[in-house]
């Protein structure tokens, strides 16, 4: 018999979703710890879907959302974990899924404190609510006014198995030498990514340091700003300047985040930004803007990154919450700094290592949500005697 059943509603392998990458490495981490659970899926995109990175999770042929609970309760599932789902969805189930005895679970990042969660009126209503930092509790607490004992942290996590400095094929694949410094994007092609600030300042560092720009940056086709940034690298592409457009595996992100020197993540809106830790894991030093979540992550500057103030205006959020990037001359000086400041760089690498063994080891993010879950649902609970209490 399995130890626990559980049913994951949100984004997996390989949905253009941030939160496929996150479900991906926990859930087979918890799988690694616990192989005799019982996992249960329901995926945002099906057509997007590739169950086979994951195959011991059940993914039902449901019409739609509408048949969650009432196949839930059938199938004896006690306990749902919702993430990266929209608002208006998750409040439609969510009295039914309590009405038939199903413990539930909301895994949720906040961006800004007028995320359109918060404006959510069954907040209250989970049985418990995860956020990944501190500053997401804090919005939960003060801005939508739920008790501090409602909401657990556990961050995103890191395999530090996986995520390591090590040679790879990959490099010499590029054609990169072992004395070249590897700068690295990685994300969505946007403004909100701040990747525009690197056109002008690559050819400049390149031609001086001899260093080597990746940028790992899908496009969405229709989106203009996204298909102009990609005809522009496109353009680019050169020895120094590799463009990866596509959908990469996780196998090979693995292999390029270690060799990576220098990460830049000049983003304007994140609600945890996993790059961070990504590079922390192989002794990189991540650029990145000052946005609570970015600092509660990588500390104060100098620490384990170099966090700069952001000031470019790219857009505006939720409310009227307005989006801001760091300038081109801050990230081409602190690039500078690095390169020329090689043992610093050395140093700060290091404690991104001990920063991310200490705080984001993904065994022990793994254990901590397989532990929620025993504390929600005891040996013997039993659904059925909870909806004959919910209607006495």
């Amino acid at each position: 018999m399995p130890n626990r059943k559980m049913l994951y509603w949100g984004p997996f392998p390989w949905e253009q979703d941030g939160g496929a990458v996150v479900n991906y490495y926990n859930i087979l981490m918890q799988n690694q710890l616990s192989p005799r659970d019982e996992y249960w899926g329901y995926s945002k995109v099906p057509e997007e879907l590739d169950p086979s990175y994951l195959p011991w999770i059940n993914f039902p042929m449901f019409n739609n959302q509408d048949d969650i609970p009432s196949f839930m309760f059938s199938k004896n599932i006690p306990l749902i974990n919702i993430f990266h789902v929209g608002v208006e969805d998750f409040e439609r189930q969510l009295d039914k899924l309590k009405g038939l005895g199903v413990k539930t679970v909301l895994h949720q990042t906040i961006h800004w404190s007028d995320d359109a969660v918060t404006k959510s009126q069954k907040l209250k209503d989970f049985d418990i609510i995860v956020a990944p930092t501190q500053y997401a509790k804090e919005v939960f607490i003060k801005t939508c006014k739920l008790p501090a004992e409602s909401i657990k942290v556990i961050p995103h996590g890191i395999d530090i198995m996986r995520y390591y400095r090590r040679p790879t094929m990959l490099k010499r694949q590029f054609g990169i030498r072992p004395e070249q410094k590897v700068i690295l994007f990685s994300g969505r092609l946007s403004f909100w990514k701040g990747v525009q600030e690197l056109i002008p300042i690559m050819r400049k560092l390149y031609n001086k340091y001899d260093c080597v720009f990746i940028i790992r940056g899908g496009a969405f086709s229709g989106n203009k700003e996204s298909m102009a940034l990609y005809k522009v690298f496109e353009k680019l592409q050169c020895q120094n300047v590799i463009f990866l457009p596509k959908w990469q595996s996780p196998q090979f992100m693995e292999e390029l985040y270690a060799m990576t020197d220098i990460l830049i993540f000049n983003a304007a809106h994140e609600g945890f930004g996993v790059p961070l830790i990504e590079a922390q894991a192989v002794g990189a030093v991540p650029i990145t803007t000052a946005l609570a979540n970015h600092i509660e992550i990588c500390g104060t500057t100098g620490q384990t990154s170099i966090i700069l103030q952001p000031t470019v205006d790219v857009g505006t959020v939720n409310d009227g919450t307005q989006l801001k990037v760091a300038d081109k001359n801050s990230i081409f000086g602190s690039i500078v700094w690095l390169l020329e400041n090689p043992e610093e760089m050395k140093v700060m690498g290091a404690r991104g290592i001990e920063n991310v063994i200490k705080r984001f080891d993904l065994r022990n993010v793994a254990a901590s949500w397989l532990n929620l879950y025993d504390e929600l649902v005891p040996k013997d609970y039993n659904m059925e005697s909870e909806v004959v209490k919910k209607i006495a």
